[in-house]
């Protein structure tokens, strides 16, 4: 079960890998069975989440953690090393909403939505300001939303 920070105390960890889809069930359970583990065994850890793009040709992890932590110090299993390497990215929550505090992942069962924007630094407060607006919208009017 992912709860949702709605504190935003945590930092979230993105890790964006692109696979030739004849790997992808091999770099996902690579994911789940070594690099989640070590992950976990981290006091630092709070959540995490693995995701498969439709065409299976990109896998994401989503995870949080204590703020200030930089996961990415963690050890990497070496089985990563047949893969391409991730573009990882550390982000702060600025703005979250939910259906409820508590998502709950099925394998299968649901479509992660993910969007970059990319900008100047100095348009990023706007763009927070304007997204948080759109996201409060959305979650309220798209009935499947979570």
């Amino acid at each position: 079960m992912i709860t949702i920070d709605r504190t935003n105390a945590a930092i979230v960890g993105i890790d964006l890998f692109t696979v030739d889809p004849r790997h992808t069930d091999a770099l996902i359970n690579t994911i789940v069975s070594e690099q989640l583990s070590i992950w976990t065994s981290s006091y630092y850890f709070v959540s995490a989440s693995v995701h498969r793009s439709l065409d299976s040709i990109r896998v994401f992890t989503y995870s949080q953690w204590v703020p200030k932590f930089d996961y990415r110090v963690l050890p990497v299993p070496t089985t990563f090393l047949e893969f391409f390497p991730p573009d990882s990215h550390l982000l702060e929550v600025f703005a979250s909403h939910s259906r409820a505090a508590e998502v709950s992942i099925v394998k299968g069962e649901l479509t992660t939505h993910l969007a970059e924007f990319r900008m100047k630094p100095e348009n990023q407060h706007d763009m927070v300001a304007h997204a948080s607006v759109e996201v409060e919208q959305a979650i309220n009017s798209s009935p499947g939303l979570l």
